[in-house]
């Protein structure tokens, strides 16, 4: 039992290997790193939405042209990974915008395609009803 399963393990791992390389599987894989990307930018802008929001409850909200600064400053990774927080999972700076028409601010990142005011933009939205800014 032990030999023919000693025999077979070689050819699972050959069999394995050319089944990685395959195009089909490598457009899945893609497909699943790209949603991963997705995911973790939107919890990103979420992250980042919350803490400029509180940040104006204090009257400290960065401006959005030294936005980059402020994320770099205040924006932490997760595990040590290092990284520039300003930037998003595609390596598109985050930018930040207040609305004064709708009362809100408005966190964005350009999203897969890299090409920011399209469909696959993602941002986090905070209304600023009681603020002055």
């Amino acid at each position: 039992m032990i030999d023919a399963i000693a025999k077979i393990i070689p050819m699972i791992t050959v069999a394995g290997g050319a089944a990685a390389s395959s195009p089909n599987l490598k457009a899945q894989i893609a497909k699943v790193m790209e949603a991963t990307k997705v995911m973790a930018t939107q919890h990103e802008i979420s992250d980042i939405s919350k803490m400029v929001y509180l940040d104006t409850l204090d009257g400290s909200q960065p401006k959005p042209e030294g936005f980059a600064e402020y994320l770099r400053k205040n924006m932490r990774t997760r595990n040590n990974i290092q990284r520039d927080t300003s930037l998003d999972q595609w390596g598109k700076a985050y930018t930040l915008r207040y609305d004064k028409q709708k009362r809100q601010l408005v966190v964005t990142s350009a999203g897969p395609d890299g090409v920011y005011n399209n469909q696959d933009d993602i941002q986090g939205v905070y209304p600023l009803d009681s603020l002055t800014f």
